[in-house]
């Protein structure tokens, strides 16, 4: 059952575009952003690779409103390479077991997904990083906006999420962001590796 799961979610795909999310956001009165492998591109103002899905986050405490944004929406868990569609009192109180990042979604009476959204640990004011909570910024310094009037998720932080595990993409987009990375930003990433993921193969490419 969960290969079968798994093969459905890769092969039904119709993954919305970051401007998308603007109308689709639009009013939404919390923070919210792009993040993923988009977020990279945007940052480096080219594209990279292709991108087969679409990431958007949002902090875990603000996921009820985000629910009731999403009213023409599905909502799913997707967990351990199983999805399962919130019940409609998971979707009003918004408490998802903290084991439980991402939720996949798709309009009603569709059966190709459009986006993921990612839950952000933290408060109202600050960022931390759900594999270690020593690692913790202001929100508002892990995010920045850019002129298309979405706000994404800083490279140096998109890169710690994918440093868990890298695939052959994470690979990519790091030696594809790396260049562009300030030595603050290259310093912060280095420094969240060493805490998090001592003995990180990446700690040494990141270079002052």
């Amino acid at each position: 059952m969960r290969d079968a799961t798994r093969n459905h979610r890769v092969r039904h795909w119709e993954a919305l575009s970051p401007g998308d999310m603007l109308p689709l956001l639009a009013g939404f009165p919390h923070p919210w952003w792009i993040c993923g492998g988009h977020a990279i591109d945007a940052f480096l103002g080219r594209t990279t690779r292709e991108h087969g899905d679409l990431d958007v986050g949002v902090m875990r405490l603000h996921q009820a409103a985000l629910y009731a944004r999403l009213d023409a929406f599905e909502v799913h868990i997707a967990h351990a390479g199983e999805l399962r569609e919130l019940s409609p009192t998971e979707r009003e109180v918004g408490t998802l077991d903290p084991d439980h990042h991402g939720v996949w979604c798709r309009r009603r009476g569709s059966r190709a997904w459009h986006f993921e959204v990612l839950l952000g640990d933290g408060d109202e004011r600050d960022w931390v990083y759900r594999r270690c909570d020593e690692i913790r910024r202001p929100l508002n310094e892990v995010l920045w906006q850019g002129d298309d009037g979405l706000s994404y998720l800083a490279p140096e932080v998109q890169l710690l999420f994918k440093a868990k595990q890298p695939r052959e993409k994470d690979e990519l987009d790091l030696r594809a962001v790396q260049p562009s990375l300030s030595n603050s930003q290259c310093a912060w990433l280095r420094d969240a590796l060493a805490i998090a993921h001592p003995g990180h193969a990446w700690i040494g490419q990141l270079t002052p």
